[in-house]
């Protein structure tokens, strides 16, 4: 993998991340983020033979920013 790859692969992450922390701070559900933020048509298509995936990663990818962003905070170690 060259640096630009990675560069670009980590923008894509952060675009998911700020995408699923707006419809969170908007107060929308679980499942209004995973049908409303959808990534479909800027970052596919997937690899060739997989488009069959896109509607598992969507979920996915919605599900679990939405799982991780709205955990309750760990409680501080005593």
């Amino acid at each position: 993998m060259t640096k630009a790859y990675l560069d670009m692969q980590r923008s894509v992450l952060l675009e998911w991340k700020s995408a699923v922390a707006a419809a969170v701070a908007k107060g929308w559900t679980r499942e209004e983020t995973i049908a409303r933020v959808d990534f479909r048509d800027r970052f596919g298509p997937v690899d060739i033979g997989q488009g069959y995936m896109m509607d598992h990663i969507q979920t996915l990818n919605a599900a679990s920013l939405y799982d991780k962003l709205t955990r309750p905070a760990a409680a501080p170690a005593r």
